[in-house]
């Protein structure tokens, strides 16, 4: 019988999250820690790329804020970045608004993002993309154009009446996503 190689992956990946999984959030931590301390002063005097470092390092819970994420202070960063016209910032919010929050690989919080799911914003995480596009964010273009596909005509439309007045538009996590 013979098992395959995908399958072998998932089972490796479930058995060393639990014991490297520990050790790899303990890395993350302290080199999260490491670039806000390298970042706060600058970001706090209105550096754009120092704002989005900080929002970087933050980025992004899924489900509870936990030790190396806080998706609120991410966004509250990453906002201040991208309304300077910063276009990895925008990216990093029009992926995060497209339920797209995780970068890289994080098996921990990918298998979360699977089970539970993230929010979505779709006419946002549209102006952000087309933000980063038109700023020359190479990335941005095959994120926009698939989440393009996934929208209805209504939530385009949004995206586009957000896009006339983006300075103006919600942007951190609790005005996106306000408790009910």
């Amino acid at each position: 019988m013979k098992i395959s190689l995908a399958v072998v992956a998932v089972m490796l990946a479930i058995g060393l999250s639990g014991c490297v999984g520990v050790a790899v959030k303990g890395a993350k931590y302290a080199g999260s820690q490491a670039t806000i301390a390298e970042n706060e002063a600058a970001a706090a005097r209105g550096d754009a790329k120092a704002q989005y470092e900080l929002g970087d390092a933050y980025c992004c819970s899924v489900g509870a804020v936990d030790l190396t994420h806080d998706t609120v202070k991410a966004t509250a960063w990453l906002c201040r970045a991208a309304r300077q016209g910063y276009a990895p910032a925008q990216y990093r919010l029009g992926r995060l608004y497209s339920g797209n929050p995780v970068e890289g690989i994080d098996v921990q919080q990918r298998a979360k993002l699977l089970i539970s799911g993230a929010p979505k914003n779709k006419p946002l995480a549209l102006m952000w993309l087309t933000l980063a596009a038109r700023n020359g964010h190479g990335d941005a273009t095959s994120p926009l154009a698939e989440l393009k596909r996934d929208m209805t005509a209504q939530e385009q439309e949004a995206g586009q009446t957000y896009l006339v007045d983006w300075q103006g538009a919600p942007c951190e996590w609790e005005q996106v996503f306000v408790a009910k």
